[in-house]
C-alpha cells in the first residue's frame, strides 16, 4: 500500500564535458583562431628558413599547403563550435530585453505594495517611498516625508543602527559587515508594524553610495490577537482572612459577622470580573480569573483591602484584613497554583493586609496598613521546635549565627538555641558565629564569662567556613535578608539551614532553607525562641545567664514592653523568669549606657528637621563607627517624642555606607518605606544599609519614597 503512493524520483541530469567544451570554445573562440593562425603561420616561416636546396623548397611548399588546409580546417571547427546553442541564443536576448521591462515592472510593483516601503540613503533620510507609506506614515505638516529622517517619520522608533543592535549585543558580525538585520516592531498612528532592513551598496551620486529598503509589515490583527490571548490567560489566586483568630475565640457571634461580610465582599469582588472563587477551607479562597482582570487590580492596588479592612470589630478595636498571594506566570495551572500558594505565604510573612503579586522576574506588593496581630496560639513553635530537634540530631556539627552588628535580641536569640542545640549533640559541635570585635556584644560576652559551655562556642567566620562538612546545620536567628547574615557564605556553603524571625520577609531566597519560621506578630527572635525552649527543655535545663540574654532580647524589641506586645510576649517573659532570669539585670543591659554613646546620641539629635510635617529626620555628617550604631537606634526612638511627631529617620555613614534607623508610632508603616533601600523589619521599627551612595542621595531618595507612601495612602 505504501509502495503504491510512493512517488519516484527522477534521476538528476549530469553536466557532459562535451558541453563545457563547447561552452568554453564559444567564449574564447576569437583568441583560439589567432593561436592556431599564428602557429600555422609560425611553421610555414621554419619550413622556408630551413630550406637549403631547390629539393628543400619544393618540400617546404608542399607542407605549407597542409599546414595552410589545417589551419583552415581548425578556424572552421572553432567557429563552428563557438555559434551558441539555441537555447544560449533564447536567454541572452530574453535577459537583454527583460532587463529595463524588469526595472519598470519592480518599480511600479513596491509602488502599488499594500504595505509601506521606503527608501533612503546611509544615514537615513528618505529618498524615495512607496503611495501607501505616505497614508500610514502621515506627518502633521503638509509637506511630506521626503528628505526626512526615518527617525523622525517613526517618533524615534526607527533608525538604522537599531536593526543591528541584536547582532552587535550577541557578538555577531558588526552592522556594517553583514545584510542581515533583525526586524523591529514598531507602532504608528494606531497600527503595529514589523519593519525589515535591507542594505544595498549603489552608488547613486557621490554623496549617496549605500540605499536602505524599509519594508513596513502590518501586524496590527496579530499583535491583537496575541494582546487577547494573553488578557485571556487563566491567574490564580488565594485569598485567607488573617486577624480573626481573636475574634472567633472571644466571640463566636462578632466572627461569623464579620467572616461572613468579608466573604460576601470576595464574592462580589471576584464576580465582577467574571471569575470563580471557591472557599477550600475556613477563612480560605481559591480564585480564579483572566490576565486582564488583574491589570485592574493591580491599577487600583487590589482596592478588596481596603474595602476589609472598612469592617470594624469594635470590642477589640481593630479592623478585619486579609492576605492574598496571586500568580502572574505563564505556565500550566499547577504551577500557577503553586505560585499562588507561594505568594500567600510570602504575604503572611510580611505581616498580612496585603496581596502579593509573584511574576517570572519580579514581585510586587501592595496593601501592608495594619500592624500585625499577634496569634495566641502556639502550636506553629512546637511544630519547630519538633522539625529543628529531628535536623539538629541528624547533623554533623551546627553553626548559629545573627545578623550582622549583633543586638542583645540577636546573641540572646543565638545563645538560646545553642543551649536547644546543647541538648542533641556535643557541645563541642556547637558554635556561634559573630564579629569577635564587634563592641554592641561586650555585654553579652560579659554575661557569659566563666561559663564552661561558652568558652570555645564563639567563633568568626573565615574558622566557621573551616567546619562546614556535608552535614553541617547552618541556624540563622533575627533576620531573613541573605545579605544581612553575619555570614553570608556560611549560608551559601552549607546543604541544609534554617531560619528563625520576627522581621517581615522583604526578599526571595537563592536557595530555599529547610525550616523557615518568620512570625512578624512575634515581638523579637528572644520571644520566639523561648517559646521553642519552654516546649522541648525540661524545667531548669536553661541557664540563669542564658535567660537574661533572652529577655535583655525582649526588653530591646519592645521598648521595655512598651510596644509590639501581646499575651504570648509576657508568656515568654514568665518563662525565662521561672528559669531564674533576673529583670532588672536584664533591663540595665538594655538601658545603660556610656559617655561616649550618650554624647553620640546627644550628636543625632542636635541634627533634627521636620517633613511634611509630621516626620523628624535626623542626618548626621560626620563619620562614625559602627559603635556608634546603637546611639543611632536610640535616637530614632527618642525623636518619637517630639510633639507631632508620628515617625522618624536616622541618617549616618560608616566607612561606605550609609545606615538608616526608621521608627514610627504605629501609624506610619517604616518596614515599607525600607523596602526601596533594600532594608526591612517591622511595621513601627525598621532600618536599611546603602552602599556606595551620599548622604544627600539617600536623603533625597527618603524624601520621594516618603511623597509616594503618603500619597498613596
Amino acid at each position: 500500500m505504501g509502495n503504491k503512493f510512493k512517488m519516484k524520483s527522477k534521476p538528476v541530469k549530469s553536466v557532459k564535458p562535451y558541453g563545457k567544451f563547447r561552452r568554453y570554445i564559444s567564449e574564447h573562440r576569437s583568441f583560439l583562431r589567432f593561436v592556431v593562425n599564428f602557429f600555422c603561420v609560425l611553421l610555414i616561416i621554419a619550413f622556408f628558413w630551413f630550406s637549403k636546396t631547390t629539393e628543400d623548397y619544393d618540400k617546404s611548399i608542399k607542407l605549407a599547403l597542409i599546414v595552410f588546409a589545417v589551419d583552415i580546417l581548425l578556424s572552421l571547427a572553432i567557429i563552428f563550435l563557438g555559434i551558441p546553442s539555441q537555447s544560449q541564443r533564447i536567454r541572452k536576448k530574453g535577459a537583454a530585453d527583460i532587463k529595463p521591462l524588469l526595472e519598470n515592472m519592480t518599480l511600479d510593483l513596491i509602488y502599488e505594495f499594500i504595505f509601506p516601503v521606503i527608501i533612503t540613503e546611509q544615514k537615513g533620510y528618505i529618498l524615495w517611498h512607496n503611495g501607501i507609506a505616505s497614508e500610514y506614515l502621515a506627518q502633521e505638516d503638509a509637506g511630506g516625508i521626503l528628505w526626512k529622517s526615518i527617525s523622525a517619520v517613526s517618533n524615534n522608533q526607527l533608525s538604522i543602527e537599531k536593526f543591528y543592535e541584536n547582532q552587535t549585543d550577541s557578538g555577531n558580525l558588526p552592522a556594517e559587515k553583514t545584510n542581515n538585520a533583525s526586524p523591529v516592531n514598531v507602532y504608528m498612528n494606531g497600527k503595529s508594524f514589523r519593519v525589515s532592513t535591507y542594505k544595498i551598496d549603489s552608488i547613486v551620486s557621490s554623496d549617496v553610495n549605500e540605499l536602505n529598503i524599509f519594508i513596513f509589515d502590518d501586524i496590527t490583527d496579530f499583535e491583537y490577537l496575541k494582546y487577547e490571548t494573553e488578557m485571556k490567560d487563566p491567574v490564580a489566586a488565594y485569598f485567607m482572612i488573617d486577624n480573626l483568630d481573636e475574634t472567633n475565640q472571644k466571640m463566636q457571634d462578632k466572627y461569623r459577622n464579620a467572616s461572613g461580610a468579608v466573604s460576601d465582599l470576595l464574592n462580589e469582588f471576584i464576580a465582577n470580573c467574571g471569575g470563580v472563587i471557591r472557599e477550600y477551607s475556613k477563612d480560605r479562597f481559591l480564585c480564579f480569573f483572566e490576565n486582564r482582570d488583574l491589570k485592574n487590580f493591580i491599577k487600583s492596588k487590589f482596592s478588596i483591602l481596603d474595602l476589609v479592612r472598612d469592617i470594624k470589630i469594635e470590642e477589640l478595636n481593630m479592623p478585619v484584613t486579609v492576605s492574598g498571594g496571586v500568580s502572574n506566570i505563564t505556565g500550566s495551572l499547577f504551577e500557577k497554583e503553586a505560585a499562588a500558594r507561594h505568594a500567600l505565604d510570602l504575604a503572611l510573612q510580611r505581616g498580612g493586609d496585603q496581596v502579593v503579586v509573584k511574576g517570572l522576574s519580579s514581585t510586587e506588593f501592595f496593601g501592608g496598613k495594619t500592624k500585625t496581630v499577634q496569634k495566641r496560639t502556639k502550636v506553629k513553635s512546637r511544630i519547630i521546635a519538633g522539625e529543628l530537634a529531628e535536623y539538629m540530631q541528624k547533623s554533623s556539627n551546627i553553626l548559629i549565627m545573627g545578623h550582622k552588628s549583633a543586638d542583645n535580641d540577636s546573641i540572646g536569640a543565638c545563645v538560646g538555641i545553642a543551649r536547644f542545640a546543647m541538648s542533641f549533640i556535643n557541645i563541642t559541635n556547637v558554635n556561634i558565629i559573630v564579629n569577635i570585635h564587634d563592641p554592641n556584644i561586650k555585654s553579652a560576652f560579659a554575661k557569659l564569662r566563666g561559663l564552661e559551655e561558652y568558652k570555645s562556642i564563639f567563633i568568626d567566620e573565615s574558622e566557621a567556613l573551616d567546619k562546614i562538612t556535608g552535614e553541617t546545620l547552618a541556624v540563622i536567628l533575627d533576620v531573613n535578608n541573605p545579605k544581612y547574615f553575619e555570614s553570608e557564605a556560611v549560608y551559601k556553603n552549607v546543604y541544609k539551614s534554617a531560619i528563625i524571625d520576627h522581621h517581615r520577609k522583604t526578599t526571595e531566597y537563592l536557595k530555599e532553607p529547610d525550616i523557615e519560621y518568620i512570625e512578624p506578630a512575634a515581638s523579637s527572635a528572644s520571644e520566639l525562641v523561648s517559646e521553642i525552649l519552654e516546649q522541648s527543655l525540661s524545667p531548669g535545663a536553661l541557664l540563669k545567664e542564658e535567660a537574661e540574654l533572652l529577655l535583655a532580647g525582649i526588653f530591646l524589641d519592645t521598648k521595655n514592653f512598651s510596644r509590639d506586645t501581646g499575651t504570648r510576649t509576657f508568656a515568654a517573659a514568665m518563662y525565662l523568669k521561672g528559669e531564674g532570669a533576673d529583670p532588672a539585670d536584664s533591663q540595665a543591659m538594655v538601658v545603660k549606657t556610656n559617655v561616649e554613646e550618650f554624647t553620640k546620641e546627644a550628636q543625632f539629635m542636635s541634627n533634627i528637621f521636620t517633613y511634611r510635617n509630621t516626620i523628624a529626620i535626623s542626618v548626621v555628617e560626620e563619620e562614625l563607627t559602627v559603635s556608634d550604631k546603637t546611639a543611632g537606634a536610640k535616637a530614632a526612638d527618642r525623636m518619637l517624642s517630639i510633639d507631632g511627631i508620628s515617625a522618624s529617620f536616622v541618617i549616618y555613614r560608616i566607612e561606605d555606607t550609609v545606615y538608616i534607623s526608621a521608627r514610627s508610632l504605629g501609624k506610619v508603616n517604616v518596614q515599607i518605606i525600607m523596602e526601596p533601600f533594600g532594608g526591612g523589619g517591622h511595621f513601627d521599627m525598621a532600618g536599611a544599609q546603602v552602599r556606595s551612595s551620599g548622604l544627600k542621595d539617600v536623603l533625597i531618595l527618603l524624601k520621594k519614597t516618603l511623597d509616594e507612601y503618603f500619597d498613596a495612602n
